[in-house]
């Protein structure tokens, strides 16, 4: 993913998959340091208080989805915004493309030596991809 649009493209696949969690995620990774990154907080608060509710069943399915549908739009429209100022501005311009090459970075740098005989949990980050190779043979200790 090497442009911004392609990334919005991407956070508006999350939200028509609905993974709305990950894209308020992925936007809010986006905007840091944005006077939107309050706004798309407040909108996490939002679908967090709304989730809450119906593990509670204090909300009904059709207020759900109403208010689920208030949050997807509030998010593909700070996307929207974002591509506008990305357009125009660039200083946004410059910001996206910062972020996304740090991101790149991280995704493609993302390696790690991992020492032990049992029991090792490995955790991987989204986008990454984990490899293990096992000695059946370590080498043996010298003795004195």
């Amino acid at each position: 993913m090497n442009n911004a649009s392609s990334y919005t493209e991407q956070i508006m696949d999350m939200i028509a998959k609905d993974q709305i969690k990950e894209a308020i995620q992925e936007t809010q990774n986006l905007l840091k340091g944005s006077p939107q990154f309050y706004e798309l907080t407040l909108q996490s608060a939002r679908y967090s208080d709304v989730m809450k509710s119906i593990r509670m069943g204090m909300i009904d399915f059709s207020d759900a989805s109403v208010e689920k549908n208030k949050i997807r739009f509030a998010l593909i429209d700070m996307l929207r915004d974002l591509e506008e100022s990305r357009q125009t501005n660039a200083a946004v311009q410059s910001e996206v493309q910062t972020y996304l090459e740090e991101r790149a970075a991280i995704i493609n740098n993302n390696t790690a030596e991992i020492k032990g005989n049992q029991n090792i949990i490995i955790q991987g980050g989204s986008d990454s991809q984990v490899n293990i190779q096992i000695n059946k043979n370590p080498p043996k200790k010298d003795r004195d």
